[in-house]
């Protein structure tokens, strides 16, 4: 009779906890609460070899780029199928490093081939080429404002780095430029989410008397490129923001080298639309950007953001972890558990009900809620 009258007491609070649960959430500004910090761990997600890029559509599916190739899944990473690719490239450096899903439409990618480049419009039941070129496709990006937009970087040479790009889905192309100097390829290219005629990258010369890059922006859809005005101490590996409820929010990751600043890395916030930048999370030592060696080399490989709760941000380290924090960087917190190994890609579902890491040994779920995966 006690044990009845304790679980009838135990029903009856259980509202109680769903709605302070909720305060909980509201009050740390949308995505995870901090309860659910304290309580929810990684779970693996049927991959266990290395993920090195994960894709989240608006449309919904879930896909895992592999050193082998490109799954898909349809239920929150409990299953998943093959999506057929292209013929390799010839050239090592392409195989299969130069893929994108279409941020709009699932059925929609992008892969780099014989050819040149290949699109499939029919997830991957066939594929035909629709940027032809001889020359090593280094970088591949749509827009999610106007996918229509496409821009493929190339090197043409050591000292020659083309950027193309489409304004009707890869239907014709223009020459916009070609970078010249003793410097790296075009290494990031990523489109503002809500605006058409912005991008980001990075084209700098990562020779030995340089030891950082700055993040440039175009308004024109890449005619031409301003530098931002922040000088970043480091090489720019993730940009995320610019969409939601705060659209002026953005959030940039740069990795270190130890030659001039004892490697490392850092991130860095912005609220007035990329003009001024705060650093709201830094690590220092371990070595070259090229080549981290040590404990201390804490580079960040996967960075994601909830624009309906743009306070919330999430940062995945070499170390193994996932930090996040709930208030722009104020305050940081480990999430989860695990050790997930060294963490290549987040990505946030866009219900906002999983987070998932890309690492080196295979790719991880948490559910940010719980209730609603049940």
């Amino acid at each position: 009779m006690k044990g009845k009258k304790v679980l009838a007491r135990c029903r009856a609070l259980a509202p109680l906890a769903l709605l302070l649960t909720a305060l909980l959430a509201h009050r740390a500004g949308g995505g995870l609460a901090a309860w659910e910090v304290a309580a929810a761990d990684w779970q693996p997600a049927e991959l266990t070899g290395p993920v090195v890029k994960l894709f989240v559509p608006a449309t919904g599916a879930l896909f895992a780029q592999t050193s082998d190739g490109l799954l898909r899944s349809d239920d929150a990473a409990r299953s998943w199928t093959t999506v057929p690719l292209p013929p390799p490239a010839a050239d090592p450096d392409s195989r299969w490093t130069r893929l994108v899903v279409d941020p709009t439409d699932d059925r929609v990618a992008y892969a780099v081939g014989p050819e040149g480049l290949y699109r499939t419009q029919d997830a991957g039941a066939t594929w035909a080429p629709v940027f032809r070129a001889t020359e090593t496709l280094t970088t591949v990006a749509v827009s999610s404002a106007d996918p229509q937009v496409v821009y493929v970087a190339l090197r043409r040479s050591p000292t020659a780095f083309p950027l193309w790009r489409s304004q009707d889905g890869a239907a014709t192309w223009e020459d916009l430029e070609v970078l010249r100097g003793a410097c790296g390829p075009i290494g990031l290219i990523e489109p503002h989410p809500t605006d058409p005629d912005r991008a980001f990258r990075t084209a700098g010369c990562y020779i030995s008397t340089q030891f950082g890059d700055k993040l440039q922006q175009t308004t024109d859809r890449g005619a031409t490129w301003s530098e931002l005005s922040h000088s970043v101490d480091g090489y720019p590996v993730r940009v995320v923001g610019g969409g939601g409820v705060a659209p002026g929010r953005f959030y940039f990751a740069a990795n270190r080298d130890d030659s001039r600043s004892a490697g490392g890395s850092r991130l860095l916030r912005s609220d007035d639309d990329a003009v001024t930048w705060t650093e709201v999370l830094e690590y220092r030592g371990g070595g070259r950007q090229s080549s981290p060696t040590g404990p201390a080399a804490v580079r960040i490989g996967g960075l994601a953001y909830d624009p309906l709760g743009p306070d919330r941000v999430y940062v995945g380290l070499s170390s193994g972890l996932v930090r996040t924090s709930p208030d722009g960087g104020l305050t940081w917190s480990d999430l989860g558990g695990t050790d997930l190994g060294p963490i290549r890609d987040l990505a946030l579902d866009p219900d906002r009900l999983n987070l998932y890491a890309a690492t080196d040994r295979g790719l991880w779920r948490l559910s940010l809620h719980p209730e609603a995966n049940q």
